[in-house]
C-alpha cells in the first residue's frame, strides 16, 4: 500500500505537505500537494502514517543535502583548478584585488559671480 508520499493521481513520490491540522481523536487532517501533477491531497492520517511520511521526507531532505554538499565542493575544486592555472601563468596580479575604485558624483563648485 503506498504511503502519503505517492500520489493517488499520477504516482508520483514527491507529494509535498502544504497544512496540517489535529483532530481530537489525534489524527491529522493533511492536505497535500503533488508537484508533478498538481493534485491537491486532503487526508485524515493516523500518527504511523504521519511517522513513515516524515521518515520518507528526512531521506529525501538527506539526499538533497548531500548533493548539494557534493555540487559546492566541485564548484569549489573547479575554482581553485582555474586559480592555480592563472598563478602558473602569471596572470593574476595585485591589481586583481585591488579594490574598485567606483566613479563618485561630479563635484562642481560655482563661482561667485561679480
Amino acid at each position: 500500500m503506498p504511503g502519503l508520499e505517492t500520489c493517488p493521481s499520477c504516482g508520483s513520490g514527491f507529494v509535498q505537505p502544504l497544512r496540517s491540522t489535529r483532530h481530537k481523536d489525534g489524527r491529522l487532517a493533511l492536505e497535500l500537494r503533488c508537484p508533478e501533477c498538481e493534485t491537491l491531497i486532503c487526508i485524515l492520517a493516523t500518527h504511523a502514517q504521519v511517522l513513515a511520511y516524515e521518515e520518507h521526507c528526512d531521506v529525501g531532505r538527506e539526499a538533497i543535502q548531500t548533493a548539494y554538499a557534493r555540487c559546492v565542493a566541485e564548484s569549489m575544486e573547479a575554482l581553485a583548478d582555474v586559480l592555480a592555472l592563472a598563478l602558473a601563468l602569471d596572470l593574476v596580479t595585485a591589481d586583481d584585488f585591488a579594490r574598485a575604485r567606483l566613479p563618485g558624483p561630479v563635484v562642481r563648485r560655482l563661482r561667485p559671480a561679480g
